[in-house]
């Protein structure tokens, strides 16, 4: 699995949750066995709020996410923690 965070234009559009440069960042993802070939790009994840540097860890049976909210109104620029049975 390969994860970024991205701005699709026009997908995000409340203001409270942009960036300082406007952007409304998502984490996506592919997945790949070999690096030269690629599934599609599928949304990872999506809790209504711009989130960017990702990281995943597989911790007791389960993945767990650490991801930072960049919320402008009101404020929020933390860690959040999310978690999931499966990678994807």
């Amino acid at each position: 699995m390969i994860y970024w965070a991205s701005t699709i234009e026009g997908r995000y559009t409340n203001a409270n949750q942009q960036s300082e440069d406007a952007y409304n960042h998502r984490i996506y993802y592919v997945t790949t066995r070999d690096f030269t070939h690629f599934s599609e790009t599928k949304l990872l994840y999506d809790k209504g709020f711009n989130v960017i540097d990702a990281t995943i860890v597989p911790m007791e049976g389960k993945f767990v996410m650490f991801l930072k909210d960049e919320t402008l109104v009101p404020p929020q620029k933390n860690i959040r923690i999310a978690s999931s049975q499966k990678l994807t």
